[in-house]
């Protein structure tokens, strides 16, 4: 199995980003999707094992909260418009905590953002995305998931959760 390990936010600002989400994919044809900020990508290998090594990485783990610093946007699918986050050193320990476990290098480039759209648009309609959309200050990191990311962006499935207490 392809596995993602997201981190996922507190029930009110994960709302405000998934009505984000889902306003921006009706306007743009554009699957919807969790709100999320991935923390490593991809994992190949059974739910099992894995939910082993997420356990090892998030089991004394509080919510925090990730800062914004700017809405951007690029030409590469999985980070259409993304809001970018500052570094954030339980970030970036969490990064490093499954690289450390995975067997494998990931080439997964580690930058922290929460993207907004998955979808190939024009430069000139990104642009209009980022100068429309305002972020939130901060968001509060709430807890983890390893989700299944073998198909199609709408058929995703989250495979195992863990609550930050």
């Amino acid at each position: 199995m392809k596995i993602s390990v997201w981190l996922t936010m507190k029930p009110e600002d994960e709302y405000q980003l998934t009505r984000s989400i889902e306003k921006l994919a009706e306007q743009y044809n554009a699957p919807v999707f969790k709100p999320h900020i991935t923390i490593y990508s991809p994992i190949i290998g059974d739910v099992t094992s894995i939910s082993e090594i997420g356990t090892a990485v998030f089991e004394d783990a509080k919510p925090f909260k990730v800062y914004s610093s700017s809405v951007k946007q690029s030409a590469d699918l999985w980070k259409t418009v993304f809001i970018q986050l500052m570094i954030h050193p339980r970030l970036s320990q969490m990064n490093q905590d499954f690289n450390q476990r995975v067997n494998r290098k990931s080439e997964y480039t580690f930058s922290p953002h929460i993207s907004l759209i998955y979808k190939q648009v024009a430069p000139v309609n990104r642009e209009r995305i980022v100068t429309a959309f305002k972020p939130q200050q901060c968001y509060t990191v709430f807890g983890a998931a390893l989700v299944n990311t073998e198909k199609a962006v709408n058929l995703w499935q989250i495979v195992k959760q863990y609550v930050f207490q």
